[in-house]
């Protein structure tokens, strides 16, 4: 099996060998289930990363009774579904994107290839961050592990990383206290009057101005004076 599954990497990388090669990532990691029932089924939905990628494709090798034959129209085929829609319907009559090993003529064969997912087909199916992958054997197709060994489907998911997902950035509110200022009471400042002194300017003298009746006094005095003075003479 695990030869098998080698081959079909380097199918795969074949396909691919561009120049952008170098860009291809695994969206989904390979997942091998092995084939035990008769027209077995399986589902299985995947969460995506939220990237953001181009020329997506499935690689998928289905190993068991795919022997469509010109003697039996057996409904032996290998069906595939991504999100409900049908993408592959192979047989070991072959077909395009995928190769054809016979383990045994018209009883077990190995289908190998990939299913290519136009840009819009993969943004209509990634638009939910989810990815449902089935298939479903045909009603005819059993399984054995008599011949060639143990009969398996296994794929994985790959595409070009054209961009990486932001998470977004959860921003706390920013809760702003308002401050509460407190009223200043002002107390009016009662102020006595006081009596102003003036204080002489040293150095200065000040000249006193007599008043009316100190004048009067004096002019009589000399009067008196005068009056004596001529009666001596006389």
């Amino acid at each position: 099996m695990n030869k098998t599954l080698f081959a079909t990497l380097g199918f795969a990388a074949a396909l691919f060998a561009t120049s952008a090669q170098a860009h291809y990532q695994t969206i989904i990691p390979t997942t091998t289930t092995a084939v035990t029932d008769m027209n077995q089924r399986f589902s299985t939905t995947y969460a995506l990363d939220g990237n953001k990628y181009t020329n997506v494709w499935v690689g998928v090798v289905a190993k068991g009774d795919y022997g469509v034959n010109g003697f039996f129209q057996d409904d032996q085929y290998f069906n595939l579904f991504v999100d409900g829609l049908q993408v592959a319907h192979w047989s070991s009559s072959g077909g395009s994107n995928y190769s054809v090993d016979t383990n045994l003529y018209g009883i077990d064969y190995t289908l190998s290839g990939y299913v290519s997912l136009t840009d819009a087909q993969w943004t209509a199916f990634s638009a939910d961050n989810k990815l449902n992958i089935t298939w479903q054997n045909g009603s005819d197709v059993t399984p054995s592990s008599f011949w060639g060994g143990p009969d398996y489907v296994s794929f994985n998911v790959q595409g070009i990383l054209a961009s990486v997902a932001t998470a977004p950035v959860s921003t706390t509110p920013v809760t702003t206290t308002p401050t509460t200022t407190t009223p200043v009471t002002t107390t009016p400042v009662t102020t006595s009057p006081q009596p102003v002194t003036s204080v002489p300017t040293t150095g200065s003298t000040a000249n006193a101005v007599p008043e009316p009746g100190s004048i009067a006094l004096l002019g009589l005095g000399l009067a008196a004076l005068g009056f004596a003075h001529r009666r001596r003479k006389g």
